[in-house]
């Protein structure tokens, strides 16, 4: 945009944005960017929360159906004076964690070695445990509990799965 003296005192104008014009248009465009950007920021931490939450499931139905199927394979730790309706510990091991056992390996490994390495990782903070409940002296089932554990935007998740498993089908057990 020219200024001249003719044009001024004649009193044309010639046709521009002004600065507060620019300055309203940069900061509307300014906002529409941030609301652009702060939707796929959503978006990408909606997508980690739903993968995290599938991942705990595939887990947690995994180890249920382990624990369903071969029940004599665990160590059903049910104190002496067990009352009913309370949780016990279902061990894989004497020596088991009090936290849970982490989340062992593929058998089969994936074709590709980063696809490997990147659910290796994220595997890495998943955590499973067994515990079993027997509703009343009369039943004749234990209600089984797989619980997940993982870390999520700093705090920690849980995930739980349960089924039932007949009370002779646990080695040494039936009588409770």
């Amino acid at each position: 945009m020219v200024f001249d003296r003719e044009n001024a005192v004649k009193g044309k104008k010639e046709s521009a944005f002004t600065l507060i014009e620019l300055i309203v248009a940069l900061a509307v465009l300014s906002i529409a960017i941030t609301v652009v950007v702060q939707m796929f920021s959503m978006s990408v931490d909606i997508s980690r929360n739903a993968q995290n939450a599938i991942l705990a499931h595939m887990i947690a139905e995994d180890k249920l159906e382990y624990v369903v199927n071969y029940p004599e394979k665990f160590k059903w730790q049910i104190p002496q004076n067990y009352r009913f309706g309370e949780f016990f510990r279902v061990l894989t091991s004497p020596d088991e964690p009090e936290t849970g056992n982490r989340v062992e390996d593929f058998a089969l490994l994936p074709p590709d070695w980063g696809q490997y390495l990147k659910y290796r990782n994220a595997l890495s903070s998943y955590r499973w445990k067994v515990l079993g409940k027997l509703s009343s002296p009369n039943s004749d089932v234990f209600e089984v509990s797989v619980v997940v554990s993982y870390k999520e935007s700093g705090r920690t998740k849980y995930y739980v799965l349960t089924s039932y498993v007949p009370k002779e089908k646990t080695v040494g057990r039936s009588d409770v």
